[in-house]
């Protein structure tokens, strides 16, 4: 029996003592010459290297399925689940070689038999009723090998099992459900294996994901501050449950046992039988989408690649050589817009827009749009291309927003090999295509201040 294939033996068998496998990862073997080894020592040697990977898989990736496990309905009665490995709250993996067969008539019967609360219908079928489908660590004992007893031993036990072989166990959990297909779940068994950094970690998903900041003892200073300090406090209050108040369990990991992996949601089976006497089963849908899935860490850094670029796509789009705005400034009450590049002189007037706001005043707000009267200079030897217009003689503490489009239906358009292109931007900014370019907005006060 290899590491991966499923205990074949006739002697192999569950226990608790196969599931002991000890974790230690911060204590290890220290040898010297002359020094005796016992059972002990070896435990302690093997311990440390499984405690250390398995404390690292625990909390650095979590708990899911890394391949495999697919589901599938065969035979018209029974659920098969391909070959797959995942790892489990406890940092272990669960390895499975072969494929993995439910027959649910079978379930569904001992079931009822076992479990009063387990109501599917009356006795006999047709029975329904939704479950969810997991799988678990699970050991046991292999090869049976002579033993040299201790003195202090009964001699019966000359013969012990050497090897421990660690697999997956397949467990199906029915759940109530509401007529109402969108409604909660409700007792889905999914407390059997919570996923606590969901909970822990909540505020920094909604920082990434609404812009939402919880309070802090400080103002964040953008957003690499913003992410370190809400990821930072959320990684100080998360701990195992032995280390909670008054908490018991774990040391070491996440959550307690028995670390099971939801594979699959069955909200709708049906088991009928037919005229012939033989189980007819329905499930629809398996819904995969329920469960965790370890993305390979090569794919999530190209994924962050391309969303941090903003290349989202099916392919990488170079830029279309549109003009960008190198800079927008104020001087002596003039608005001065530099570019890279010469422009369609007619696409200026409908491409800008202009809005003013008084701060000062008791309700302040955007005024319409102001109409501005641009000059426009092509590009020279010493100079870039500018477009310029005077800011109106307005009272108060005024503030200017100045929009040039570079999107939408009338951006503003450059010449590029003789192709007209939108405006792709400032410079700097990412790669800009030739059917949609990117706007500039910059707000500016006639003093010359941003």
């Amino acid at each position: 029996m290899t590491a991966w294939d499923p205990p074949q033996q006739s002697d192999a068998q569950e226990s608790e003592l196969a599931s002991a496998l000890t974790v230690d990862p911060f204590n290890s073997l220290l040898a010297h010459y002359g020094m005796l080894l016992g059972v002990s020592d070896f435990q302690v040697l093997g311990a440390n290297p499984r405690g250390k990977l398995r404390l690292h898989q625990a909390w650095q990736h979590g708990a899911g399925v890394i391949w495999g496990f697919d589901v599938a309905l065969v035979n018209g009665d029974s659920l098969r689940v391909s070959p797959g490995l995942a790892v489990d709250a406890l940092g272990r993996e669960v390895a499975c070689g072969a494929e993995m067969c439910l027959d649910l008539p079978a379930w569904c019967r001992e079931r009822q038999a076992t479990d009063t609360g387990f109501k599917p219908g009356t006795g006999s079928p047709p029975w329904r009723f939704s479950a969810r489908l997991w799988v678990r660590h699970t050991t046991c004992l292999g090869r049976r090998v002579p033993s040299v007893s201790s003195s202090c031993a009964q001699g019966d036990d000359s013969v012990q099992y050497s090897r421990v072989h660690e697999f997956g166990r397949l467990e199906l959990e029915p759940y109530t459900r509401s007529d109402d297909l969108c409604a909660p779940r409700g007792e889905s068994g999914e407390d059997r294996a919570p996923c606590l950094f969901d909970d822990a970690f909540e505020p920094l998903r909604s920082l990434v994901r609404d812009g939402t900041v919880p309070d802090l003892p400080r103002e964040p200073d953008g957003w690499v501050d913003a992410f370190r300090a809400v990821s930072a406090k959320a990684a100080a209050q998360f701990r195992p449950p032995g280390h909670q108040p008054g908490g018991e369990g774990t040391l070491l990991f996440p959550c307690d046992g028995p670390g099971c992996i939801l594979l699959a949601d069955l909200p709708s089976i049906v088991i009928e039988r037919g005229s012939d006497n033989a189980y007819k089963v329905t499930v629809e849908p398996i819904d995969l989408s329920v469960r965790r899935t370890s993305v390979p860490t090569m794919v999530t850094q190209e994924l962050l690649l391309e969303a941090l670029t903003g290349l989202v796509g099916p392919r990488f789009a170079p830029d279309a050589g549109g003009p960008r705005v190198r800079r927008m400034f104020v001087s002596e009450g003039r608005v001065n817009i530099d570019l890279t590049g010469n422009v369609v002189e007619g696409t200026i007037g409908d491409a800008l827009e202009v809005h003013s706001i008084d701060r000062a005043a008791a309700n302040p707000s955007w005024s319409q749009p102001i109409r501005v009267r641009t000059r426009y200079a092509e590009t020279t030897a010493e100079d870039d291309a500018r477009i310029s217009f005077r800011l109106p003689e307005d009272a108060g503490d005024i503030w200017y927003r100045v929009l040039v489009r570079g999107t939408g239906p009338t951006p503003l358009l450059g010449l590029c090999e003789a192709d007209l292109v939108p405006l792709a931007g400032r410079v700097g900014d990412p790669a800009a295509r030739r059917t949609d370019g990117r706007d500039v907005v910059d707000i500016l006060r006639k003093d010359g201040a941003s």
